[in-house]
């Protein structure tokens, strides 16, 4: 698990070099992702649910990158775009293409619909994280907080 953490943390700051994240903040970038990282594949191993383990993960993603952007003062959409990085379905986006080609329609759907559900999983725990007030994540500050643009409109 620590290697896959660890590589998850290398991936996400070069994920958030590609996304242009100032360079002050690629180490935060990083261990947002890396920690969803392993609260996923720790949830996982728990609960042998991809799902679940995606929801959770993409909770815990979202709310580190709320408190990094309250405690660093910089956009929250900074760390949320790399550190979600991670969780993407991309084996199962790639399978489902694979097995299309492949002439394989049942396991093309199997891999389909597990992609399909991980990213509603990845978005609906977004979605209930951006609901938590934030002025929460920005105690003891003055005017709006920074991490106000992860908002579900």
């Amino acid at each position: 698990m620590i290697t896959e953490v660890l590589m998850a943390f290398i991936g996400v700051v070069s994920f958030a070099v590609l996304l242009g994240v100032p360079k002050s903040e690629w180490i935060y970038a990083g261990l947002t992702g890396a920690i969803g990282r392993a609260v996923f594949t720790g949830t996982n191993r728990l609960l042998s649910n991809n799902i679940y383990a995606t929801l959770i993960a993409a909770i815990i993603v979202t709310l580190l990158s709320r408190i990094f952007a309250g405690k660093r003062r910089v956009p929250g959409i900074v760390y949320l775009r790399a550190g979600v990085f991670p969780l993407v379905p991309g084996a199962s986006i790639y399978y489902t293409a694979y097995y299309i080609f492949s002439h394989e329609g049942n396991m093309a759907a199997i891999s389909g619909i597990e992609a399909l559900t991980r990213a509603l999983a990845l978005a609906f725990g977004i979605m209930i994280s951006s609901q938590i007030p934030q002025r929460l994540f920005s105690a003891g500050r003055t005017g709006q907080g920074a991490g106000d643009d992860i908002k579900m409109s």
